[in-house]
């Protein structure tokens, strides 16, 4: 289904970038199938990882360098793809589905700007290491495919087996190994 990847140039452009990192170097091209979530699932990592390393090489301030070490203690891949999730949730729930936030002056939006909008407990460096644009006090996901790719999360988490609170949600469990458990 190359020729679906080149209709999408976004898409096209994610799988050139992470299709290596899929593909086994011994095995045809063909005889593997990749999915769109696989890619986004590796991009996401991808996008995550080269952010926490910025990050690592900034002089951070005091309280967000200790928010920073907190986020990686904790699994800083993790706690992207958990804000990813909760901010496409948030964004679906609070603007209908627009995939905009707009919070200024907006009395409604104010759980949304304390939620994820805030500097406070590494909200700050999540939202700066995650695929989102900043326009004044507008956001967006980079893609529409982000907003798709954390609603899918909240629909189905890749962990079925463990209780709620300690679920990891962690993008690289593949989603249809844990169906049958």
């Amino acid at each position: 289904d190359l020729q679906d990847l080149a209709k999408n140039p976004f898409v096209l452009k994610l799988s050139m970038e992470v299709l290596p990192q899929i593909m086994d170097s011994n095995k045809d091209l063909s005889s593997k199938r990749v999915t769109r979530v696989e890619l986004i699932d590796k991009f996401v990592a991808l996008w995550l990882e080269r952010n926490k390393k910025r990050l690592q090489n900034m002089k951070l301030a005091p309280l967000d360098d200790a928010e920073f070490k907190r986020l990686v203690g904790e699994g800083f891949l993790d706690n992207g793809v958990i804000f990813i999730r909760d901010l496409a949730v948030a964004m679906y729930v609070n603007q209908d589905g627009h995939p905009s936030v707009t919070y200024a002056g907006v009395r409604e939006q104010e759980a949304l700007k304390k939620s994820f909008f805030s500097n406070v407990d590494g909200k700050n460096l999540l939202r700066e290491s995650i695929p989102l644009l900043n326009s004044g006090d507008s956001y967006q996901f980079l893609h529409p495919s982000y907003l798709e790719y954390g609603l899918s999360l909240a629909v189905y988490a890749p962990r079925v087996d463990l209780p709620q609170e300690t679920k990891p949600h962690s993008a690289f469990v593949r989603r249809m190994d844990t169906i049958d458990r």
